[in-house]
C-alpha cells in the first residue's frame, strides 16, 4: 500500500484529513509545509486570481458516510489561506445514456448552488 495522507492513521480509510499546503522557499529551493486545511474526500483543488486576490477552491466529495458535504473557497491573506466561502455539495444523479439526436447538452433542476453572500 502507498503512504497514508498526513493526518490519517496507518491503514485508515478516513476521508476527513488535514491536507497540507506547501509553499516554495527560494532560499532552500524546496517546497515546505505552510499550513493544513481540513478536507473531506477532497478530489480537486484549483488556484486562481481575481485582480489582486488569490483564491484556492477545494472540492470535497465524501466524509465517510455522506456525499452531502461542503466545498470551500479560501482567500490568501497575510501568508496563508483563510476561509472565504462554503458551498453545500449536492450529490449528482447518475449520468443518463445518450440517445440518437442527443445534443450533448444537459441541465440539473434546482437552485443555483453556491449563491451565498460572504458575511
Amino acid at each position: 500500500m502507498g503512504k497514508e495522507p498526513q493526518g490519517a492513521p496507518e491503514g485508515s480509510d478516513d476521508h476527513n484529513i488535514d491536507s497540507v499546503i506547501y509553499k516554495w522557499n527560494p532560499r532552500t529551493r524546496l517546497f515546505e509545509p505552510n499550513q493544513t486545511i481540513a478536507t473531506s474526500g477532497a478530489y480537486d483543488w484549483e488556484f486562481f486570481a481575481v485582480g489582486p486576490y488569490s483564491f484556492l477552491a477545494v472540492a470535497n466529495a465524501f466524509n465517510g458516510t455522506s456525499t452531502k458535504v461542503h466545498s470551500h473557497l479560501y482567500v490568501w491573506l497575510v501568508g496563508s489561506f483563510r476561509l472565504f466561502q462554503s458551498f453545500l455539495v449536492r450529490p449528482r444523479p447518475a449520468p443518463r445514456r445518450a440517445s440518437p439526436g442527443d445534443t450533448g447538452l444537459g441541465a440539473q433542476p434546482g437552485p443555483v448552488p453556491g449563491r451565498h453572500r460572504h458575511p
